[in-house]
């Protein structure tokens, strides 16, 4: 999901003047967006992940500063981030990299990360502020640089998921300002993305064994046959057949199937087959092949391997 505020924008270096009311030229020509881009995927509680801020089709950028909102009952921002006091505070080391954008090849510096408010829940995010300023004075570049016009990521910001599967947060942009080198004030667009939290991904750690250990593409057999075992605490008597699948691919056969202990380990293993046939369709020859089986075991994920010998004569 986005969520699109429409804004004027102005230089951080210009936040006083327009405070105060006075007018600031605007940057003629097109439109800027500015977007938070969070994974697509769903997160889970725990994971760390970045979200970078998006920037396209910018002219002469020289300066920004904007406001992030989120929920800090699912997200918390990992990167160092100071009190907004008076006096100011002393500023963290920002000289990590890994925060910074970059615009058609030029970094893009983060000079401070401030807490604006510590929220308490989706209806009061934290807010936080970053600022970022080209190195040099407006209109004066560093030897061999020149201005900065593109497309690509003014930041990179860095979350810690502590919320629980089903919740979600939205990660929001306001109050964007912008400048370019002429302190001119450019036009943007600020739009929002949102993360959701979802279960961990569980795969069962099965034992699989699969009879004959050497597989002969060119046999006449009707059938290969496989056994199941799972760790403690999982019933192979609650394997759902249907979902078994070899190679991702070849189904089980609804019958025979038999729970047992074929390897007399004292745990009960299911025994499946295959079709034969079907199976060699899915198999090269090799000395040693990896044949995997999953399924599903009281609605929840196994996999197995082992490795045959697979010949053709």
């Amino acid at each position: 999901m986005r969520i699109m505020i429409r804004v004027l924008s102005a230089a951080v270096i210009l936040a006083l003047l327009i405070s105060s009311g006075v007018a600031v030229p605007v940057a003629a020509g097109g439109s800027v967006t500015v977007s938070i881009n969070a994974p697509a995927d769903d997160v889970t509680s725990g994971e760390n992940f970045t979200a970078t801020v998006d920037i396209s089709q910018v002219e002469n950028f020289d300066a920004a500063n904007y406001d992030v909102s989120f929920d800090p009952t699912v997200l918390e921002i990992t990167d160092p981030v100071v009190p907004i006091t008076d006096p100011p505070p002393d500023l963290p080391d920002y000289s990590d990299k890994n925060m910074y954008g970059q615009i058609n090849g030029t970094e893009i510096p983060v000079v401070l990360i401030g807490l604006i408010h510590e929220g308490s829940g989706p209806a009061d995010p934290t807010v936080i502020r970053v600022v970022q300023n080209v190195p040099g004075l407006p209109g004066i570049y560093p030897p061999g640089s020149s201005p900065v016009t593109g497309s690509g990521y003014l930041a990179v910001l860095h979350f810690h998921v502590i919320g629980s599967p089903g919740q979600s947060s939205e990660i929001n942009l306001s109050n964007g300002t912008l400048s370019n080198t002429s302190a001119e004030k450019i036009l943007a667009t600020w739009v929002g993305d949102s993360v959701h939290v979802t279960e961990i991904a569980q795969i069962i750690a099965a034992s699989v064994d699969f009879d004959p250990d050497t597989l002969n593409l060119k046999s006449n057999g009707k059938m290969v046959t496989t056994y199941i075992e799972l760790p403690k605490g999982y019933d192979v008597k609650r394997i759902g057949i249907s979902s078994i699948r070899l190679n991702g691919i070849v189904p089980a056969l609804a019958k025979p199937s038999e729970v047992g202990d074929y390897d007399k380990d004292g745990v009960l293993d299911l025994m499946v087959k295959f079709d034969r046939s079907a199976v060699s369709d899915v198999l090269t020859t090799g000395d040693l092949m990896k044949v995997t089986l999953s399924g599903k075991v009281a609605g929840i994920d196994f996999e197995g391997s082992d490795f045959i010998r697979v010949i053709n004569r």
